[in-house]
């Protein structure tokens, strides 16, 4: 019986082997047998773990950036929290540009954003901050754009640069002079 640090492993293995085609094919042309080879696996081995390519990017999101889970434990009560996030999630991205711009590319960024959307609901649910139902979409939607026009510019803000114009932008928008 194989342990859970060889079965992360194996998943690890296989959302690089994904990730490797991406740079040299277009999306919808990688196929599952092509991914299992690239990582030195059968075609029954990635099918245990995986049923499709939007499953291994879905472990990615799950798995390999501590910015969605940590999303899950941040307690939003204040503009600070909100700020905390937006940094957070900037610094992810930045750090992850790489993928991100192959998710973009392959018209896959929908991914994050629905990714995104799941853990900030939950967020705001679990910690009773009810503005509006749609609060958590208001959020999420303008930080997608805005972070993945900023990714295509391959983040030429630092930072706490972007962070600043997004936090300034949500609570102190002024939209005439």
């Amino acid at each position: 019986m194989r342990t859970a640090e060889e079965i992360e492993r194996t998943k690890e293995s296989l959302k690089d082997a994904l990730f490797a085609l991406m740079k040299k094919k277009e999306y919808p042309s990688i196929t599952m047998s092509e991914i299992a080879q690239k990582a030195g696996y059968g075609r029954a081995t990635l099918y245990r773990h995986f049923q499709s390519k939007e499953d291994i990017i879905k472990f990615y999101f799950e798995k390999n950036n501590a910015i969605f889970q940590d999303l899950k434990s941040i307690t939003i009560r204040s503009k600070d929290d909100f700020y905390e996030v937006i940094f957070r999630v900037f610094s992810a991205l930045k750090d992850n540009k790489e993928i991100v711009k192959l998710l973009i590319s392959a018209h896959l960024e929908f991914m994050y954003l629905d990714f995104m959307n799941t853990a900030l609901v939950r967020n705001f649910e679990q910690n009773g901050y009810t503005v509006s139902r749609y609060s958590p979409y208001y959020f999420m939607g303008s930080l997608f754009n805005v972070s993945m026009q900023w990714v295509q510019n391959d983040c030429e803000e630092s930072v706490k640069q972007i962070t600043d114009f997004y936090y300034d932008h949500l609570f102190n928008v002024k939209l005439m002079p």
